[in-house]
């Protein structure tokens, strides 16, 4: 391969390939992972071996379809630019050569292992939050299967949040998508991280003292006690997870400040 592309593109080929490799393969497992979760028919006699069949499974053929996937469409691309005499200034190596270069380990720079991660987490809670809200519920067995007994989102109520949820979310992964690609922090991250994550603590902040956003019925069934203890506790409760959701914003935000002061 080397001979054919040259020294030049194999270089730019080497290290597209070992950057990509790096996270199409876990999303990929990821997604067919959940994909499997969905699509389960469970049976109450092995619901363990088939979750951990399914996670086996789901996880390794997806990171391989991914991995296969990813390593042949680069290869093509880069052999029909080849071949078809494409200039390698169109690409910016010394971008993809930075990306695949080991990042320094002192303070200020992030990890990429934790920003893929990040990333990661914001497609899973899209997914599921925009496209699968019903299955966050609580269950039980009927002729050998798992059945939804009772969803945890009063679903007509929450269809008014998904746009929402939806944009700040989208947010994040672009947010951490920057801090893969830059590496550091600067200003202009900084300012994209209060906003995404002001409009993440407002959302939830703003979901969880909305009492009609859940569905009642779920807690009376799952924990078996009265739904006026319920409203009681939940009165309590919105207000100590809104308050820690602040919190978490304001720590966050002078996490950032001193990311970018220990910088300068």
């Amino acid at each position: 391969m080397r001979k054919f592309l040259g020294e030049e593109f194999y270089t730019l080929y080497r290290a597209s390939l070992e950057m990509l490799l790096k996270i199409i393969p876990v999303i990929w497992g990821a997604l067919a992972f959940l994909s499997g979760m969905i699509q389960m028919e469970w049976a109450e006699e092995i619901i363990i071996f088939q979750v951990v069949g399914l996670m086996m499974r789901s996880l390794i053929i997806g990171a391989i379809q991914g991995w296969l996937g990813t390593f042949i469409f680069v290869t093509l691309v880069f052999v029909l630019m080849k071949v078809l005499n494409v200039p390698t200034d169109i690409i910016n190596g010394q971008i993809i050569k930075n990306l695949t270069a080991p990042r320094p380990r002192g303070k200020g720079h992030f990890s990429r292992t934790d920003c893929l991660f990040n990333m990661i987490g914001t497609c899973v809670l899209i997914f599921v939050f925009c496209f699968f809200p019903q299955i966050i519920a609580s269950y039980h067995v009927v002729d050998g299967k798992l059945k939804i007994l009772e969803p945890l989102l009063n679903l007509t109520v929450f269809a008014k949040y998904q746009p929402f949820f939806f944009i700040v979310y989208s947010l994040g992964f672009i947010y951490y998508g920057c801090r893969f690609l830059i590496g550091r922090m600067t200003g202009k991250l900084l300012l994209f991280c209060v906003i995404y994550k002001g409009l993440s603590c407002l959302l939830f902040c703003t979901m969880i003292l909305s009492p009609s956003i859940f569905n009642e019925a779920f807690f009376t069934t799952l924990f078996s006690f009265q739904s006026v203890d319920w409203l009681a506790d939940d009165y309590f409760v919105s207000r100590i997870l809104a308050g820690i959701a602040v919190i978490g914003f304001i720590i966050d935000f002078f996490e950032g400040i001193s990311e970018f002061y220990r910088q300068r």
